[in-house]
Parts: structure tokens; sequence; C-alpha cells
């Protein structure tokens, strides 16, 4: 599969908008081990699920200097809607 990734494979460049930092680059991820958990759509069932999951753990991630990010197809209002609504901390 051409869009195929593998774990350690190295991330095309790239720039997205994000809800807490602004934006994020491909450079921001650079020397830090970052969780990119990648979900369909904001506030579908499944995908509340797994954020809130991720969020529960936010403080263990950071302690051990983890950063995690969640991505989707979504628009920046959206995320920004499903973040305040899960109060979340990533």
């Amino acid at each position: 599969m051409a869009n195929e990734i593998s774990l350690n494979d190295r991330l095309r460049s790239f720039t997205l908008e994000a809800t807490i930092l602004n934006t994020v680059s491909d450079t921001d991820l650079q020397g830090h081990w970052s969780i990119i958990f990648i979900y369909p759509k904001d506030n579908t069932s499944g995908c509340t699920r797994e954020t809130k999951e991720f969020n529960e753990k936010y403080s263990d991630f950071k302690s051990l200097g983890v950063r995690v990010f969640g991505l989707s197809k979504d628009t920046l209002a959206s995320h920004i809607s499903f973040s305040k609504k899960l109060d979340l901390q990533l």
C-alpha cells in the first residue's frame, strides 16, 4: 500500500491547525516521543470513547514526556467544540 506506515517510519513534512497549539508541524514533533491517534469523526460514540481514554491517561503520558495528538478530518471548529465538550487536556 502506498499510504501504509509502520512503527519508526519518518513522518512526511506537514503543518496542521490545532486546537491547543494553534498549529502543529512535523518539526514540532522532532526529538519527542509522540502519539498521534487517528479517528474518523468528532462526537461519535467510538471516537468519543477513544479520545476520553487518551485524555484519562494524559498525565501519565505527559510525565513520560510523550505528546498526544488526536487527528480526524473534521473542521477546526468541530475539534474545538469536541474538545470543550469533553474538557480535553490534549
